[in-house]
């Protein structure tokens, strides 16, 4: 909220932070991956985004009690950066098979925490007691299902990405590090 209030202070600033933290096709040419953890700092539009605020506060947090704060930001910032550098590699592959919405797609400058947020519900769903992982599974699919269906941006393919991300992360760091406590009751 610090950096929407700040750069909502000083008009173009926010254009300066896009521009040098968000992620696009050249600059994964270009090797700049460091963009693939800036860009999460900083959101594409200058309004604040009350969507982002209400996915962090709903599908981060109970992740955090569940599995840690180390989990937690691994799953965050890596489901992140690996569903935006495939979306970008994806989408310019199609762009070069001649799909001129997805080359655009590729060519725009990525940012937002949204990314982390869907790989956080990934990992959500994998530490739910397993009851109720099917229900977070289907819910996962309806969301992004109607999403894909009713709106088809380059966001919602990336969302869809970093939820599919996140539960692999999920169930990769539960085999290689073991919970203390099992949610399998």
């Amino acid at each position: 909220m610090a950096t929407v209030a700040t750069v909502g202070m000083w008009h173009g600033l926010h254009a300066r932070f896009v521009d040098a933290l968000s992620l696009n096709w050249h600059d994964l040419v270009m090797f700049q991956f460091y963009r693939l953890f800036t860009g999460t700092f900083v959101q594409t539009r200058t309004v604040l985004d009350w969507t982002i605020l209400l996915m962090l506060l709903t599908f981060v947090p109970p992740y955090e009690v569940l599995r840690g704060w180390r989990r937690t930001a691994l799953i965050f910032f890596l489901g992140d950066a690996i569903s935006s550098a495939g979306a970008v590699v994806l989408f310019r592959l199609l762009g070069a098979l001649g799909n001129a919405t997805a080359l655009s797609w590729a060519l725009e400058q990525d940012s937002g925490a949204s990314s982390g947020c869907f790989a956080a519900l990934g990992g959500l769903a994998v530490a739910a007691p397993r009851r109720w992982r099917p229900g977070a599974v289907l819910l996962g699919l309806g969301i992004h299902a109607f999403r894909l269906w009713f709106r088809g941006h380059e966001a919602d393919y990336q969302h869809l990405a970093a939820w599919l991300v996140g539960i692999g992360l999920a169930f990769a760091v539960e085999q290689l590090w073991p919970p203390r406590i099992a949610t399998d009751r």
